[in-house]
């Protein structure tokens, strides 16, 4: 079974689509088959600030592996918005140490560096000052955390890091907007997507279309990832392109 890690509803919104909402012992999660492997999907909120739930969630199944995926600004000019990114190191904003993902299987593949940062990275100057102090090609705010409560833990699992460009430097209006209707997705009534219709204005049209996109080249992600693994190998984790938790 595939454990699959997502900051918000809204990035995982295709993925959820094809699952059942349950709340197992108090903890609220998204549990069914994706390309043919049993998963669970658990909203972690940016920051990972659910880690009691985090932690009982991962004692709720028999997980081999883990993906955590999601939506990460672009701190360099050669991304486009859309791309998908498989991780192969995390930094924390201005610490030293970093995680090193052994990626097995990208040989063709561009491979990048994700630095996650204790707030969003919103202005131009914010995703600058990242850049100098980790020279990381991405930011987040999960991702990081995540990694180092699974080293604590001594999690054995398999674990892959993919992230899709959700935002470019010089973007920092654009997500403004786009915070007003992120809880377009999890509204259930006609009236209430419509006041966040009205409360975005103008710019909902073109930020629909492109959330849209984003929330398909996730899930597109999240199925090549599952397509190749083989669960039923013993070291799977050394299989295709799952990766382990490595520290330097």
């Amino acid at each position: 079974m595939v454990a699959i890690t997502c900051a918000l509803f809204d990035e995982a919104y295709e993925l959820i689509r094809d699952l059942k909402k349950e709340k197992i012992d108090g903890v609220s999660q998204f549990n069914g088959i994706i390309g043919h492997v049993p998963v669970s999907l658990f909203l972690t909120r940016p920051g990972l600030h659910r880690k009691a739930k985090f932690n009982k969630w991962l004692t709720q199944h028999p997980f081999q592996a883990l993906i955590n995926t999601g939506f990460a600004g672009a701190l360099q000019t050669g991304l486009k918005v859309g791309d998908t990114c498989p991780i192969s190191s995390v930094k924390y904003y201005r610490k030293r140490k970093k995680f090193t993902l052994d990626v097995h299987g990208h040989h063709s593949q561009t491979l990048y560096s994700l630095c996650t940062s204790p707030t969003i990275a919103a202005t131009l100057d914010d995703k600058e000052d990242i850049y100098h102090n980790s020279k990381s090609d991405l930011v987040d705010m999960e991702a990081w955390n995540l990694l180092d409560l699974l080293k604590k833990q001594k999690q054995e699992l398999a674990i892959r890091v993919i992230k899709i460009v959700g935002d470019l430097p010089g973007e920092g209006e654009l997500l403004k907007q786009e915070e007003k209707m992120r809880s377009y997705f999890s509204s259930f009534t006609a009236l209430e997507k419509l006041k966040i219709i009205g409360k975005t204005g103008i710019a909902f049209v073109p930020l629909y279309k492109r959330k849209k996109l984003l929330q398909r080249k996730l899930k597109d992600a999240v199925l090549e990832s599952l397509s190749i693994m083989n669960l039923d190998e013993k070291e799977f984790s050394a299989n295709s392109i799952i990766i382990k938790l490595l520290e330097k």
